[in-house]
């Protein structure tokens, strides 16, 4: 039978006071079936952003959406001028994909020639 004030969930051992806050984690990602990361940023949205969390409380946001958010809105804030030159060393930075298929062009290229 389930004890008053669990909200219907059987009394275990392992529910009784865990030792370790990853334990917790723990628990909650069996008992919600969310991943304990998850858990771990919807704690720290909670605590530190309240505005946030409803937003996930209310289906508006996700766990993940809210964590980027909080941690984005934590960083310094940047210039104009900062915030382009980011961009442009983004843009100039060639992925492994694309270093892969200029490659392959290059070979094909060659190939060609002969």
């Amino acid at each position: 039978m389930a004890e008053g004030g669990k909200g219907g969930i059987e009394g275990t051992s392992e529910m009784e006071e865990p030792k370790v806050a990853g334990e917790v984690a723990d628990i909650l990602s069996k008992m919600s079936g969310v991943g304990k990361t998850n858990i771990y940023y919807l704690l720290a949205v909670k605590e530190k952003r309240s505005d946030l969390y409803e937003k996930v409380y209310n289906g508006s946001y996700s766990i993940g959406k809210a964590h980027t958010e909080m941690k984005r809105d934590e960083m310094p804030p940047t210039t104009a001028e900062e915030r382009q030159e980011e961009l442009n060393e983004r843009s100039t930075k060639l992925s492994v994909r694309q270093h892969l298929r200029l490659l392959a062009d290059t070979n094909v290229c060659a190939l060609q020639r002969i």
